[in-house]
Parts: C-alpha cells; sequence; structure tokens
C-alpha cells in the first residue's frame, strides 16, 4: 500500500488510538504515517537513512525485552532466547532466523537482574505501579503541519515516566541530546498534558536515577520539532520547483544536487548546517500531507 494511499484510509479520533495500541500497527506501515522522536536523530544528521529499514540491533533487542519485562511481561514470551557462548557460534547460526538477532540466555540474566533492581527500588516501584496508571499509550497530534505519534511507558496522576537504560549514568545528560530526548518530552508534553519524568538505571554499575525535565530542557526540544517544520516547507517549496517549473537541472555532480539550509543556533543542532539531498527530499515528501486542491 502506498503512503498516499494510506492516508486516504486512516480512520479518525480514537480509532487511530486504538488501532496504535497494537505493536505491529504503531511501528509497522499503518504508523509510518506518523513521525515519532525516533525519527529525529536520522532526519537531522543522516537524511538519506530516514525509513530506510534497518536491522534491530543489540542494544534495541536488550531495551526491547527491558521494557516488555517491565510493562508487559506477558509478553516476554515471544522472545527466543539462546544459551550459547556468542553470536558468532554455529548454534546460534543455525537457530537464528536470516535477518533477526535473538537475546543470548547470559544478557537475558544481567536485563533480569537490572529489573529486579529497578523493582526493588520503592520510590521507583510505587510509581511505575501506583493504582490506576496506564502502560504503552499512544496519541497522536499535529505540530506545524506535520502528523506526530508517541507512546508513554507510564502515565500516572501527576507525570508521564520513561524507564530508560544508560551505560553510563553520569553521561546521561550527553545522551538526552545526542538521541533527542528534549524533543520527547516536548512531544509527551503536549501529548498528555503532563510533564515527563525518566527514571534511568545504568546497564553497568546498576546506579538508579530520575530525572524531571526543566523548562528550558523542553524548550530546547520545541525548537528542534519547529525546525522540522521548517525543513518542511523548504522541502514543499523545492519540490514545487522541481515539478513544475524544472528550475534544477541534475547532473552527475555532487555540489550542484543539493539544497544548504541554515539551521537557527536556536535549534540546538549539533551543526552550524545541515542539508538535504534532491534524493532525499523524495522520502521527506512522505512524511508530509500533500493535499491538492
Amino acid at each position: 500500500m502506498s503512503r498516499r494511499s494510506i492516508l486516504k484510509v486512516v480512520p479518525h479520533g480514537t480509532q487511530i488510538i486504538e488501532k496504535l495500541k497494537n505493536d505491529e500497527d504503531y511501528y509497522g506501515e499503518y504508523g509510518q504515517q506518523f513521525l515519532s522522536n525516533s525519527n529525529i536523530y536520522n532526519l537531522l544528521k543522516f537524511p538519506k537513512l530516514f525509513r530506510v529499514p534497518q536491522p534491530k540491533s543489540k542494544a534495541m533487542l536488550e531495551g526491547s525485552y527491558f521494557h516488555t519485562a517491565m510493562l508487559e511481561p506477558e509478553k516476554l514470551k515471544d522472545y527466543q532466547i539462546i544459551d550459547v557462548a556468542s553470536r558468532s557460534t554455529k548454534a546460534y547460526k543455525e537457530a537464528c532466523p536470516e535477518g533477526e538477532i535473538l537475546l543470548l540466555q547470559k544478557e537475558k540474566e544481567h536485563l533480569d537482574k537490572l529489573i529486579d533492581t529497578m523493582k526493588d527500588n520503592l520510590e521507583m516501584y510505587d510509581e511505575i505501579y501506583a493504582e490506576g496508571n496506564e502502560f504503552e499509550v499512544p496519541a497522536v497530534d499535529t505540530i506545524m503541519g506535520n502528523e506526530w505519534k508517541g507512546k508513554a511507558d507510564i502515565i500516572t496522576e501527576d507525570y508521564v515516566i520513561d524507564i530508560k537504560t544508560t551505560n553510563d549514568m553520569s553521561k546521561f545528560m550527553y545522551s538526552c541530546k545526542t538521541y533527542n530526548y528534549d524533543s520527547q518530552a516536548y512531544l509527551y508534553q503536549r501529548f498528555f498534558n503532563k510533564p515527563l519524568r525518566f527514571f534511568v538505571i545504568d546497564k553497568q554499575s546498576f546506579q538508579l536515577g530520575i530525572y524531571d525535565c526543566s523548562a528550558n530542557f523542553v524548550e530546547g526540544g520545541k525548537n528542534i520539532i519547529n525546525f522540522l517544520a521548517m525543513i518542511k516547507v523548504m522541502t514543499l517549496i523545492t519540490i514545487f520547483i522541481k515539478k513544475f517549473y524544472n528550475f534544477f537541472k541534475l547532473e552527475n555532480t555532487t555540489q550542484k544536487n543539493r539544497l544548504w539550509v541554515d539551521v537557527p543556533n536556536t535549534c540546538n543542532s549539533r551543526r552550524e548546517k545541515d542539508f538535504i539531498l534532491f534524493d532525499t527530499l523524495e522520502k521527506l515528501e512522505l512524511t508530509i500531507k500533500i493535499t491538492k486542491e
């Protein structure tokens, strides 16, 4: 089904939310009509990789298992665990389907210790599992013409809680910038009308941390979302020129095929300039609802 045909059959209101509760729809073709915070990294740093299917990494698999064990333990049966020394062994290669990755028994045991550590902390446990809390709650919103989605780990009476693992708690503040947790904080606060709070555990030291998001942190995330809206406008203008005026004659060169976009200092970009290749513009167009009068 094409991107445009998907847009035509999207239900409205609560029907969208109900459909996005299903992981296959949220992460699959249906959910790809929406932008999400996880898209921002590639859009800002590697636009040519935007929505290009990537193989699941070990870190992604471990993060998925950790979240599932904490919030939806009934789904742990879906994880295949293999007891081998490494992924280079013959037994692993024979057991693992091509293009997939399996969790090793020793990795599972380490993750189970992390999970027990977080659950053993009374403050975290009481906030995560308080009566009335909701887990894995999806939301959608239109922000400056772009359709966004998100799925909250935990909705409490006062907060949205997002649980995360980190390789080094002392560098978590830098991870927040690297992985755009500031834009996540802005999106989730907008989606759910509650501040976002991070519950974090260090995968090496087992240290725990609770982080609230400052107003400046959330504002920085808002700036990133606004910057993406600016890219959308530039994309639409360029597509219009390209399709209707044939202004740019693409040749077998490099610099002539680039549209340079100045990044305002307020956008919290790690680069002073960002660029979009013309072949990437076609992919960015897929994130935009283009209506014909």
